[in-house]
């Protein structure tokens, strides 16, 4: 089906394929995560819902039943378990249906909403397979994930689709792209668009899965972030990190930099904030007064959406350390729409957002002493941090507030809708014929 959209787009790919309205349409965001933990797709898939119902859209997130139903009547839930799974240098809490009982309920759900279209986040995932394999509307996909490491040793991402050597398969102990992806991700070959948050996640989707995306970057809310924007800032120089516990956020790394950066720069402070349990925790405490920082780090623990806005709103920087594995950031384009000098890795998916020296700065990942030196040079030339701030601004409302993404979100859900009703219309001819 996606071997048909070159033929099918107008000129503009901004534009949705003529003769498809703009709706209302009835659709479906598919959530593969567990909706009750944070997570940067979990949060992107909500926004989406209600930046989509805002333009008069009926749209319900689709996603798993954890058993305690929901207030919120927009919520499909699905018979399902929760499974965690190390993924890409971190811990996700992936949907799984049950088998035959979560069929039988997305039957009965497909049958009875009759969605325009289902937008599924992470289409490889468990839930988006299930929902793409009994879908009859539109499907259109989202890809957000992305991996600087290469294939693993027993991937073969050169073997030609449709041969299939088994001797050499068993002498090379590899098992070829292509037949992994047809075995264990049939639904692929149901969609009828693909999404990319990012060109590092679009090159992600056509060298794994071999699919080409179109680049629909994540949005935010900038006028969300106004408050902090107005803010004062904090007395003493502070550097803000949010994330996770996870070694790939890179809170290693900034702590060896604010080590180095609390002797340059005397009164610096570092706040962290996110969330995660204690014992996830621990070992960036025990770092802190390894590294006699104790005085100088606050760990905030998980913070509130308000709580957040005002640590972003007294912060000199935020750092986004990443080590690797990011497709594009939410901290990053929370931290520009609040206005803050942004300090980042130089890694392919924050590379794409900004650009050393114009709009942001960035630093070698992994390399503390970089970093540290990097963040020194704008906390002590302020009128640096502050037009750096200010291109940052420029650019997330620019390219980045939902305000921009919805419209472009709708324009390849009405291309994915012109292709389904072309198939229609080839098998209505294709059964007059016959």
């Amino acid at each position: 089906m996606l071997s048909e959209l070159p033929r099918l787009r107008g000129p503009d790919m901004t534009d949705p394929v003529a003769g498809v309205a703009r709706g209302p349409w009835r659709l479906a965001i598919v959530l593969p995560y567990d909706r009750r933990h944070a997570g940067g797709v979990a949060d992107t898939a909500i926004a989406m819902a209600a930046r989509l119902r805002a333009r008069g859209h009926t749209v319900h997130l689709v996603t798993g039943d954890d058993g305690e139903g929901s207030a919120d009547p927009m919520i499909r839930p699905i018979p399902s378990w929760v499974v965690s799974v190390p993924l890409n240098g971190s811990i996700s809490r992936i949907v799984v249906p049950t088998g035959p009982e979560s069929d039988q309920a997305i039957d009965r759900l497909l049958a009875r909403e009759r969605y325009d279209a289902l937008i599924v986040h992470e289409p490889v995932l468990p839930l988006g397979q299930a929902l793409l394999s009994r879908s009859t509307s539109a499907n259109v996909g989202v890809v957000h994930a992305f991996s600087e490491q290469g294939p693993p040793p027993w991937l073969d991402v050169s073997a030609r689709r449709g041969h299939l050597d088994l001797v050499a398969m068993l002498r090379r102990r590899q098992v070829p792209l292509w037949l992994l992806r047809d075995l264990l991700t049939p639904g692929l070959d149901r969609l009828h668009a693909l999404a990319a948050v990012s060109p590092a996640a679009a090159e992600f989707a056509r060298s794994y899965l071999e699919l080409p995306a179109e680049i629909v970057p994540n949005g935010v809310d900038v006028d969300a972030f106004s408050a902090a924007r107005e803010a004062p800032l904090a007395p003493d120089p502070t550097v803000l990190f949010l994330g996770r516990p996870e070694p790939r956020k890179g809170l290693a790394v900034l702590l060896d930099a604010f080590a180095h950066l609390a002797r340059l720069v005397p009164r610096a402070r570092l706040e962290v904030a996110g969330a995660g349990d204690e014992i996830a925790w621990a070992p960036y405490r025990a770092q802190v007064e390894r590294l006699g920082l104790a005085g100088r780090v606050a760990f905030l623990g998980p913070v509130s959406e308000a709580e957040k806005r005002a640590a972003l709103g007294r912060a000199w920087v935020l750092a986004v350390p990443s080590l690797g594995g990011e497709s594009q950031g939410k901290v990053l384009l929370e931290g520009l729409s609040a206005g803050v000098l942004v300090v980042a890795s130089r890694i392919p998916g924050y590379a794409e957002v900004l650009t050393d020296g114009v709009n942001g700065l960035l630093a070698p990942p992994g390399n503390a002493p970089a970093l540290a030196a990097v963040m020194r040079r704008v906390l002590v030339d302020r009128k640096l941090a502050c037009r750096l701030a200010t291109q940052g601004l420029e650019t997330v409302r620019e390219r980045y507030d939902w305000r921009v993404i919805t419209p472009r979100i709708e324009a390849v859900v009405a291309r994915a809708i012109a292709i389904r009703r072309q198939e229609e219309t080839v098998t209505w001819a294709a059964g007059s014929v016959a």
